[in-house]
């Protein structure tokens, strides 16, 4: 997999650490690079992979019944539902599917508690795990976040997850009017989190 992200200079640009320092606040610098030509005036979401330290950007190529698909320029892609990580596609240890409706129900309305989220895994060709995990969502602290217009000061939200092989801890930030600006989600022990900020 290393070898595949090596490959990867038009999506994933070494424009500094991406890092989630003390505190889950995100730091995502604002790469407009590294989309085809013809995705130059589609909303775009800045994605970096925290545990490699790269940043890129991709392109929103497809939108439906809440589901957007955002490309690099080499076909890489990432799909969210209602901003929640659903898939990764062309990374190479890809995240096939994610069902986390427990989680959005939750952090639509405000909630906190224990919630179950499920992942599908690809293990070579076609063929996929899929695991459980058991998820506690609690409050997090206020914090600013660094976008491409500034700082925003966020609210945030925390999931962390578990089950017997496997734990792993996600990020939510959102803005005053409640909307999700930002996020940091696993992906899968090969990816690691990404973070995610939409534009």
């Amino acid at each position: 997999m290393i070898a595949r992200l090596a490959g990867l200079g038009a999506l994933l640009l070494s424009l500094g650490a991406c890092t989630l320092p003390s505190g889950g606040t995100p730091s995502i610098a604002p790469p407009f690079r590294g989309i085809a030509a013809d995705q130059a005036g589609a909303p775009r979401l800045i994605v970096g992979l925290e545990e490699l330290g790269f940043t890129g950007v991709m392109a929103l190529v497809q939108s439906r019944a809440g589901y957007r698909t955002y490309m690099s320029a080499d076909d890489i892609s990432v799909t969210l539902n209602n901003g929640m990580l659903v898939a990764t596609r062309g990374f190479g240890d890809d995240l096939a599917s994610t069902d986390a409706s427990q989680t959005a129900a939750y952090l639509a309305s405000g909630r906190t508690g224990q919630v179950e989220r499920y992942h599908g895994f690809y293990t070579g060709g076609e063929d996929v795990l899929l695991r459980a995990y058991v998820c506690e969502i609690t409050p997090g602290q206020g914090t600013t976040i660094q976008t491409a217009s500034g700082p925003v000061p966020v609210r945030a939200v925390v999931e962390s997850c578990r089950n017997p092989e496997q734990a792993f801890t996600n990020y939510y930030y959102f803005n005053a009017s409640g909307a999700l600006v930002a996020s940091a989600q696993w992906a899968g022990e090969g990816l690691g989190r990404l973070l995610l900020q939409p534009q």
